[in-house]
């Protein structure tokens, strides 16, 4: 069965579906398309390979294209590539929309891409399968792409993966490793009120106060405003959760958490500010908290990298950025994407060389067009997140990669399932009003019976 769950907070398109049993889905085409654009300033790291192949080769590489800029950039980078590679022709599969069901489709089909991205929760319904190549005998040999060069987190991450799912082995490489739950604010509206601007130290109560502070009384404005506006996608909602001192799952990741108080204590909190009127109603499959920052209907919004990317092209709007709030502990969710092999691909060499490209160069571009936090630490430390994020957000970024954390993935129950209980509990409480403690309950047995369940 296919079930919708969350959409990507920075990407505005229909929802992701739910990963059920490989079989083939309605084909959502894919397009190739080459724009031309100035070459980039990115550092090529040194090969880990033999000089030029044998004979020339085409590989095919997918991945999502939504965004017009980001489109862009990854065409230049292909054709970078090829001049850098000349035996390699890479023939791109750019997918607008539905993007894991076109993989689902192609590997059904047994033609799968070479080279494709994939986001860290679905890596593991993907490696589950046995559908990825194990990466590491080809790292061992590639030292610009080993355990040191890479944000630590991100690479424990990925790598951990395999062994997760049952099929040990690094199963992909990360790219990206943008925390979540970045506060933006309104300095505009902050200097009507007379307040401070949030900082580092920013805890819960200062923000739940700062919201009081913020939202009007109905006869003082034409239109309601807001203290905040908040997004409920997991990976945002997993931010309020670390940072209130909970998890999703126990540490061997076989049963659900989400019944713990914790858990339950920070959608209450959030549930708490919105029956006061002080944080905007909360539509959780439904991301409305950019589009109401840039309006100015409320004075604070929660984002990701990608929607600093979309703030940048707003010079208008006074904003003011602040690191993720303090709860218990200094934690926040995060947007982990990784790059793959497929396992049946016939051509491993060049496909692998293309995969160490984008994970690195391709990184640090992306990266400097403000779509990207790299975690290839090069990039990472260079100016290219200065170049497409500006230099304060640029400093919070590297600030928040420390602590910034992705969703665990479980042994036994595929990612998307859980995701579509976490979305149905979480709707239950901001639309139905059910109590957290009930619909939280209910989610919390429903991912433990499928984990129980015979596989």
């Amino acid at each position: 069965m296919v079930a919708q769950v969350f959409m990507h907070a920075a990407r505005k398109a229909a929802p992701a579906y739910l990963l059920g049993t490989l079989v083939l889905l309605a084909t959502v085409t894919g397009c190739v398309q080459r724009v031309s654009m100035p070459a980039g300033d990115a550092t090529v790291p040194p090969s880990g390979t033999a000089g030029p192949l044998a004979s020339p080769t085409e590989i095919t590489f997918a991945y999502w294209a939504l965004a017009p800029g980001e489109i862009a950039v990854t065409n230049e980078l292909v054709r970078q590539f090829e001049a850098r590679e000349p035996s390699v022709r890479v023939r791109v599969i750019e997918v607008p929309g539905h993007y894991y069901e076109k993989l689902i489709t192609m590997f059904a089909a047994g033609t799968p891409p070479d080279v494709f991205v994939i986001n860290h929760g679905r890596l593991g319904d993907f490696a589950r399968r046995g559908l990825l190549m194990d990466l590491n005998p080809l790292v061992a040999r590639s030292p610009e792409v080993n355990r040191s060069q890479f944000v630590g987190a991100a690479y424990d991450s990925f790598a951990a993966v395999g062994a997760t799912v049952a099929r040990p082995g690094l199963v992909a490489l990360p790219r990206d490793w943008g925390p979540t739950n970045l506060l933006v604010f309104n300095k505009a509206l902050f200097d009507a009120a007379g307040m401070a601007y949030p900082n580092s130290a920013w805890t819960w109560q200062q923000f739940a106060t700062a919201c009081r502070r913020l939202t009007p009384g109905q006869s003082e404005t034409a239109t309601k405003q807001y203290g905040a506006g908040v997004c409920l996608y997991p990976y945002a909602f997993a931010g309020w959760v670390f940072q209130n001192g909970g998890d999703f799952l126990t540490p061997d990741g076989r049963q659900s958490l989400l019944a713990d108080e914790k858990v339950v204590g920070a959608v209450q909190f959030l549930k708490g500010l919105v029956d006061e009127g002080v944080i905007a109603p909360i539509n959780v499959g439904q991301d409305q908290s950019l589009e109401q920052f840039e309006r100015g209907e409320v004075a604070m919004a929660f984002v990701t990298p990608y929607s600093l990317g979309e703030l940048r092209q707003h010079p208008e709007l006074a904003w003011g950025i602040a690191p993720p709030l303090r709860g218990t502990r200094q934690a926040t969710g995060c947007i982990p994407t990784g790059v793959a092999l497929s396992a049946r691909s016939a051509h491993q060499e060049a496909a692998w060389r293309f995969l160490t490209y984008w994970v690195t160069v391709g990184a640090q571009r992306v990266a400097e067009s403000g779509f990207c936090v790299p975690a290839w630490k090069p990039a990472l430390r260079a100016s290219s997140l200065e170049r497409g994020f500006g230099p304060a957000a640029a400093a919070v970024l590297r600030s928040a990669v420390v602590y910034a954390r992705p969703q665990p993935l479980s042994p036994t129950v595929p990612y998307e399932a859980m995701l579509a209980d976490l979305q149905q509990a979480l709707e239950q409480v901001f639309a139905a009003q059910v109590s957290p403690e009930e619909a939280l309950g209910t989610a919390q047995k429903q991912i433990n019976a499928a984990g129980s369940a015979p596989q």
